[in-house]
C-alpha cells in the first residue's frame, strides 16, 4: 500500500491500538526512524503483519490464515 514515510509510525501505532482493542495478541512491534513492523495473532493462530518497505514509500500487508498454515 503506498503510504508517505512520515505516516508510517502513526499508522503502526494506530493499527497496534486497534488490533489490541479487538483482542489480537501483538507479537512484534518494532519501530525505527523511517517505519517498522507490526505483527498480531488471533486466537485461531491467524496472523496479520504490516511492515515498512525499503525504500520506505509504502507498507506491506501480509495475512496468514490458520487453516492455510495447518492445512
Amino acid at each position: 500500500m503506498p503510504l508517505p514515510e512520515q505516516r508510517h509510525l502513526d499508522t503502526l501505532a494506530r493499527l497496534r491500538d486497534a488490533w489490541k482493542a479487538q483482542g489480537y495478541a501483538i507479537t512484534t512491534a518494532q519501530t525505527e526512524a523511517s517505519g517498522g513492523e507490526l505483527t498480531a495473532e488471533a486466537d485461531d493462530g491467524s496472523t496479520i503483519n504490516v511492515i515498512t518497505t525499503d525504500p520506505p514509500d509504502a507498507m506491506r500487508l501480509l495475512v496468514h490464515s490458520a487453516c492455510y498454515k495447518n492445512g
